[in-house]
């Protein structure tokens, strides 16, 4: 597969191969993609773009930032959401859906 697949590649299978949650991995991540997954690592196809598409992947599909935090391995929940904040759910209006709901319940 060359770069002009890009779109064809399956990334969180891609992220999980690398291991791609630590900047430490990156030179393992680029011995190891091309061989096992059979691609053609180009300007096309940036580490970045791959490491914050695994991220966005794993937020869509439900984890919360403690574990994106962990996962990615930055230093502080700051860290996480200034790079990702802007795909988490609206946790200010989450809280305040809670605070109407309590507020109702309780009188």
């Amino acid at each position: 597969m060359t770069a002009s697949d890009a779109g064809k590649v399956d990334v969180q299978h891609l992220c999980k191969l690398a291991g791609v949650s630590r900047a430490s991995y990156y030179r393992r991540f680029e011995a190891r993609v091309p061989r096992e997954a059979d691609v053609e690592l180009t300007s096309h196809i940036q580490l970045l773009s791959l490491r914050h598409a695994c991220a966005s992947l794993r937020i869509e599909s439900g984890y919360n930032p403690k574990q994106i935090q962990r996962l990615m391995g930055h230093s502080s929940i700051k860290v996480t959401f200034d790079i990702y904040g802007h795909l988490f759910a609206d946790a200010e209006g989450d809280q305040r859906a809670a605070e109407s709901v309590q507020a109702r319940l309780l009188g």
